[in-house]
């Protein structure tokens, strides 16, 4: 259980959480969809990828879905880029008219990096440099202060 004074009250019992992982490379990775649920997952300490990395290309899509009440807490690459997300949506790879809500992320370089297609609603973002970024874009800010 990460250690932090920003857990979400149903947090703080593990019981509460669909799927806890911790201490690896990426999170949850999918790989196309259509109408799928990822919600209430305690993710942390991930060190290479992010703690949600989404794209559409297995099945050329990924839609109509919804990532809700995740909590991510210390996605920090070990790498020089060091610009690992709570979320990462893979920007031209069918990933569309999707929600992101009730996001808790702490300790990283942005809390959401979504596609323009889709819709982030409420989030909880604490030591990260960005909140959400528009991941269509061809490149993002500098891992350093704003």
């Amino acid at each position: 259980m990460p250690s932090s004074r920003f857990l979400e009250k149903r947090d703080q019992d593990p019981r509460h959480c669909s799927t806890i992982i911790t201490n690896a490379q990426s999170g949850i990775f999918i790989n196309g969809a259509n109408g799928a649920r990822i919600t209430d997952n305690l993710i942390s300490d991930i060190d290479v990828l992010d703690g949600i990395d989404i794209q559409g290309t297995a099945s050329g899509f990924f839609t109509n879905s919804r990532i809700d009440g995740n909590s991510i807490f210390n996605v920090v690459v070990l790498s020089v880029a060091n610009q690992s997300c709570g979320i990462f949506e893979s920007p031209g790879t069918g990933v569309s008219g999707n929600t992101i809500s009730h996001i808790t992320v702490n300790d990283a370089y942005c809390g959401v990096a979504h596609v323009a297609a889709d819709h982030v609603e409420s989030g909880n973002y604490h030591n990260t440099l960005y909140t959400e970024l528009n991941s269509d874009l061809p490149t993002f800010p500098p891992p350093v202060e704003p």
